[in-house]
């Protein structure tokens, strides 16, 4: 193998590893972006669900809807839907 041709070759492994570098971290990076949605989504599912208890409650023990939907956060189409 010439030095030319050896060169060239270190040349091409050296771009390889920096796609394969590049393309790691993207996979990586795409990875730690879907868990932190993830646990996101399921803190505001989680959360909702918890309003959604607490409101079904108070509507048994006879509160004002426009006071559950201001307690719980709901919105008083919300509160309304569970009362149905």
């Amino acid at each position: 193998m010439s030095s030319d041709e050896y060169d060239a070759y270190l040349k091409s492994i050296l771009e390889y590893n920096e796609a394969k570098a590049a393309l790691d971290t993207a996979f990586y990076d795409g990875k730690l972006e879907g868990r932190i949605e993830g646990k996101l989504e399921g803190k505001i599912e989680g959360e909702t669900a918890k309003a959604i208890e607490v409101a079904r409650a108070m509507l048994a023990k006879g509160f004002a809807v426009d006071v559950i939907a201001e307690i719980t956060k709901l919105t008083v189409q919300e509160v309304d839907a569970l009362s149905s």
